[in-house]
């Protein structure tokens, strides 16, 4: 009988803290989705990821026989001028010295993985072309792991 006591005086104390955020009150959302679109999301959008999509097409799935090297020439030309804005970004996210740094990190890496790809297509090196692509592609993935949380999905499998 004596343990009964125990619970009876302990369960309203156990039970406060886990009814205190029951009273109607919905957490703040996290600062990215407060914000709404931020011009870095809008320049990913609208210029590196664009770009990378025709360049995904044009590697991957255009006809057999068709020339795509001036579409290709295009589209790894503005996908360049694109990621080296990024890698210049005065205002990036992150909301520590540590994700600002990782934030740097990635986009150097894209913008590097950026010019082997204009190189590579300049050359007319498919292969070297198709090794720098997917390079960019695991460094976009590491770049929507650490910011935003949400698989993409380019439609070409992983290598």
């Amino acid at each position: 009988m004596q343990s009964w006591r125990v619970i009876a005086l302990l369960l309203p104390s156990l039970a406060a803290p886990v009814g205190a955020g029951c009273g109607g009150v919905t957490p703040a959302p996290p600062p990215a989705a407060r914000e709404g679109p931020s011009p870095l999301r809008e320049h990913m959008k609208t210029s590196v990821n664009a770009q990378f999509s025709l360049l995904t097409f044009n590697l991957f799935h255009a006809p057999p026989g068709a020339d795509v090297q001036a579409p290709l020439e295009d589209a790894s030309r503005l996908f360049d001028e694109a990621t080296q804005r990024v890698a210049g970004w005065p205002d990036p996210p992150g909301e520590s010295p540590e994700a600002q740094k990782v934030f740097y990190n990635l986009a150097g890496q894209l913008s590097r993985g950026a010019v082997r790809l204009r190189q590579a297509v300049r050359l007319r090196d498919h292969d070297e072309a198709v090794a720098a692509f997917f390079s960019i592609q695991r460094t976009c993935e590491g770049w929507h792991h650490f910011f935003r949380l949400d698989p993409i999905d380019g439609g070409v499998p992983w290598r």
